[in-house]
């Protein structure tokens, strides 16, 4: 509805200026809105952006319960790429609750779906977490590769895709892979298309 456009305009405002509590409120009442209306895809947008906000505190818990709903609604609706930013959200909050498995799987399954849609941001997110996968599996060749084809993007996604993940994904792909093999894969990884 016009009226929960305007809804999302406040709270993404309110979110960038890190007002977490105005961009909860706002969102609660543009979830209101779209469950008055029966609208499943504002829905889908509004319980995403509340897993956001929960991330942005810190509850990842909540945050990755908050994320799924809004896939599945996502999914059900058939709005495919919100679907698969929401998978490759999920994938990202599995590595920072170091669940590195459920991350692996959830990143390949997100990279699937962005790369069927031609999804930019959504492959530069994915490659993202499975760069840091590897490296935490202690793969630092796989994981400088990956690194070096997207350390240089700052592409947006859903709930801020990559530029909101990158700091803590380069944090903790530093801290397991310093060293001569990561820094070589590191510079033919520059060379690498996303594609390749």
């Amino acid at each position: 509805t016009g009226a929960g456009d305007v809804f999302r305009g406040a709270f993404i405002h309110a979110m960038l200026d890190g007002d977490l509590t105005r961009a909860r409120d706002l969102v609660g009442e543009s979830h209101a809105l779209h469950e008055r209306h029966g609208d499943t895809w504002g829905l889908a947008q509004t319980v995403g952006t509340l897993g956001a906000i929960a991330r942005d505190e810190g509850d990842l818990e909540r945050a990755a319960t908050l994320v799924a709903e809004s896939a599945r609604l996502a999914e059900q609706v058939g709005v495919r790429w919100w679907h698969a930013g929401m998978i490759l959200e999920l994938a990202a909050l599995s590595l920072e609750a170091d669940r590195v498995d459920d991350a692996f799987d959830k990143a390949r399954a997100g990279l699937d779906l962005a790369r069927q849609l031609h999804d930019y941001g959504g492959r530069v997110l994915g490659v993202g977490v499975l760069a840091c996968v590897a490296g935490v599996r202690g793969d630092p060749e796989c994981a400088g590769r990956l690194w070096g084809a997207i350390e240089d993007d700052d592409v947006r996604a859903p709930l801020g895709g990559w530029p909101r993940h990158r700091a803590s994904c380069e944090a903790r792909l530093v801290a397991a892979c310093e060293g001569p093999v990561f820094d070589a894969a590191l510079a033919s990884g520059k060379h690498l298309s996303l594609d390749d």
